[in-house]
């Protein structure tokens, strides 16, 4: 499961996919939102897309924290529910 930080930094990846699609016109809002709600982001945590009102659908992970085989604590997955929306 990647870290907050790792997530954090992929968003860019999200603009760049848009840009071909909207023609390089990122000036026009409204075509490059229609373009980023086309495309599905691979992220570190699994894919993301944008509903119809720009919002985020993603995976939700539920965690707990237990020592792992070194006694380090960690935060493990125990449940993943996919494509989440607001909705």
């Amino acid at each position: 499961m990647p870290s907050y930080f790792a997530e954090t930094n992929t968003p860019a990846v999200a603009a760049s996919r848009g840009r071909p699609l909207a023609r390089g016109n990122v000036e026009d809002r409204e075509k490059l939102l229609t373009a980023l709600r086309r495309v599905e982001i691979p992220m570190p945590a699994g894919p993301v897309k944008l509903d119809g009102y720009g919002n985020p659908i993603q995976n939700v992970y539920f965690r707990k924290v237990e020592r792992n085989r070194e006694g380090e604590l960690q935060n493990t997955v125990i449940v993943t529910i996919p494509a989440v929306s607001q909705f």
